[in-house]
């Protein structure tokens, strides 16, 4: 004859989770997030980047056609290049937020420089040199 409270009893320990498989359930997830939110951290960066890159692409675009209506770049900025519609108006914030400038080099009006505030170190490096022949500056 089977007792009612054994097969009650049984039937609840194999029904349950033990504290390990528990932890180790716990352990895991935390591990699948993690790699998940580096790896989308990473997306995101690079998408930053990328986005970056188009933005000094278009500046320098719409610099040389601002060069060829003035005789140097002395008097060249984002405003300026935006008020005559050679970039659109969202050209005024960089895709982390910050400012985004361009003027004459310092020592040549006949170049420019292009500055972005608020750049991580890793980006600002990865736009210089994608731009070697030009003046890119993060502060």
């Amino acid at each position: 004859m089977v007792n009612h409270s054994q097969v009650q009893g049984s039937l609840r320990r194999q029904a349950a989770l033990s504290l390990m498989e528990l932890m180790l359930s716990i352990a895991i997830i935390s591990i699948l997030l993690l790699l998940g939110t580096r790896y989308f951290a990473s997306v995101k960066s690079q998408q930053q980047v990328t986005r970056a890159a188009t933005m000094v692409k278009d500046i320098i675009g719409a610099a040389n056609s601002w060069g060829t209506g003035n005789p140097d770049f002395s008097t060249i900025s984002i405003a300026k290049l935006i008020e005559v519609r050679l970039l659109p108006n969202s050209y005024v914030k960089n895709p982390w937020g910050g400012e985004i400038s361009v003027g004459p080099k310092a020592d040549d009006p006949y170049s420019i420089t292009i500055s972005l505030t608020q750049v991580p170190v890793g980006a600002c490096k990865t736009l210089e040199a994608q731009f070697p022949e030009y003046s890119i500056g993060c502060r």
